[in-house]
């Protein structure tokens, strides 16, 4: 007889047989306009053990997990509710470099938007100079132009570079575990019946300060 895992087709003489993956792990992140991230996890060891979790993460900084689980070994189901407090630290890898870059490029902008509200007195040209020149509003215009988009340049690469880390500050956590399917209750060679040594169902609250 094939098991859970096997797949069996058979249609005169033909006989196909398959066997399917006894593991199967997935996760669907859901984005959320105004809310944040949900999360679907799922993990299921064929036959015996199925776990689904749900994850919401919300700003500022909370996080919401669910998970509910099933182990066919035991007849225990499990329940979860995590609430969690989160925070985000970012750092940037060679920081004072590219604090100086950040600061040339503003430099640079705020001197090209300085001369372009307060245009400076042309210099005189200088004779033997050849070829057309731009006129002095335009060549301010390009050089603001051009001085902003290097600042942008500069920005979006800093924020591209950094490496950021949540980590939890505390938790508050709720859990059960229920037994829906406990062995039979019928005595055995060591004594105590089966049911008396089965899994007891539990309740626990508790709360986390993470340092």
């Amino acid at each position: 007889m094939p098991s859970l895992t096997s797949l069996l087709f058979r249609y005169g003489d033909l006989r196909l047989e398959a066997n399917l993956p006894t593991e199967v792990v997935a996760t669907l992140p859901v984005e959320l306009r105004n809310v944040g991230t949900l999360s679907f996890s799922m993990t299921a060891d064929i036959p015996n053990n199925f776990s689904l979790a749900i994850t919401l993460d919300t700003e500022p900084h909370i996080r919401i997990r669910t998970q509910v689980g099933y182990n066919r070994e035991t007849g225990v189901l499990s329940t979860g509710l995590v609430i969690q407090s989160t925070e985000k630290s970012c750092t940037i890898p060679d920081a004072a470099e590219v604090q100086t870059q950040l600061q040339a490029a503003g430099r640079r902008a705020t001197t090209a938007l300085q001369n372009f509200l307060n245009p400076p007195t042309p210099a005189p040209s200088t004779s033997g100079e050849s070829g057309p020149a731009l006129p002095p509003e335009i060549a301010r215009a390009v050089e603001l132009g051009s001085a902003i988009g290097d600042l942008y340049s500069k920005a979006k690469a800093a924020g591209a570079g950094q490496r950021c880390i949540t980590r939890p500050v505390w938790s508050l956590d709720f859990g059960a575990r229920i037994p829906v399917n406990p062995p039979g209750a019928g005595p055995d060679i060591f004594g105590p019946s089966e049911r008396e040594r089965a899994p007891q169902p539990y309740f626990g609250l508790g709360f986390t300060y993470h340092f």
